[in-house]
C-alpha cells in the first residue's frame, strides 16, 4: 500500500510499552520490529510485518479506498518463557491491538483493522545454536480512504 501504513503500523507496536505490550522492555518484542526481515544480529523475541496484498477500489477514475493485507508474525526462541508460549502471547497482544486501533495513516482515513485469521506455524531447529524457533503469525486486513 504505502510507506505510510508500514509507518502506522510500526508506531502503533512499538507505542504499546506497558504491562503485558507487545513492547514491553522485559515481556515484549525485545528482539524488535522488522518490515520485513530482521538483521541478522536482531535478537529475539520478536515480531515481523509485511504487506502481502494491497488493491484500490476506484469509482470512474477516483480513488475511493485501499484495502490490504498484512501478515504480522511473532518469533520467539526455547528458554524465553519458552518460545511457543511467547510467540502466541505476542500475536495475541497484537490481535487486540489492531483490533480498530486509534490508528494514524498519513494522508488517509482508516475505516476498518481487523485480524482476518491467525497462522500456526511449525518450529524450525537453529542447528547453528541448537534451540528452536518458535513463530506464530496473524493476517490483518485493513480500508484506508
Amino acid at each position: 500500500m504505502s510507506v505510510a501504513l508500514d509507518q502506522a503500523l510500526y508506531s502503533t507496536l512499538t507505542a504499546d510499552t506497558g504491562a503485558g505490550g507487545v513492547n514491553n522492555a522485559t515481556t515484549g518484542a525485545t528482539g524488535g520490529f522488522h518490515n520485513p526481515v530482521a538483521p541478522q544480529a536482531a535478537g529475539f523475541p520478536r515480531m515481523h510485518f509485511i504487506e502481502l496484498t494491497s488493491t484500490a477500489l476506484y469509482s470512474l477514475r477516483n480513488l475511493l479506498a485501499d484495502h490490504c493485507y498484512y501478515q504480522i508474525s511473532a518469533f520467539a526462541v526455547d528458554g524465553q518463557s519458552e518460545g511457543v508460549a511467547t510467540a502466541k502471547s505476542l500475536i495475541e497482544r497484537a490481535k487486540v491491538l489492531l483490533t480498530d486501533p486509534s490508528m494514524t495513516v498519513t494522508g488517509k482515513t482508516l475505516l476498518f483493522c481487523r485480524y482476518e485469521r491467525i497462522i500456526p506455524t511449525p518450529p524450525e531447529w537453529d542447528a547453528a545454536n541448537n534451540k528452536y524457533i518458535h513463530s506464530q503469525g496473524m493476517i490483518l486486513e485493513v480500508w484506508l480512504a
